[in-house]
């Protein structure tokens, strides 16, 4: 289970606590001799008219 807050900023410009978005999921890990695989699920929890409700994030490799 997890919880996330960021943005991406395209052009140098001062940022905005309103730009800011946050996300709350859910995600497995599973050790292999390569590294971690990793599968996520993030649920937009301030979702924007037209916006998908959230975002699938699969990973091999090293984690954080």
């Amino acid at each position: 289970v997890f919880s996330d807050a960021g943005g991406l900023y395209l052009q140098d410009r001062p940022i905005r606590l309103s730009d800011v978005r946050e996300a709350s999921g859910v995600g497995v890990r599973y050790k292999t001799p390569v590294g971690a695989l990793a599968l996520d699920y993030g649920f937009k929890t301030d979702r924007r008219q037209h916006e998908s409700l959230g975002r699938l994030h699969f990973s091999v490799g090293a984690t954080f």
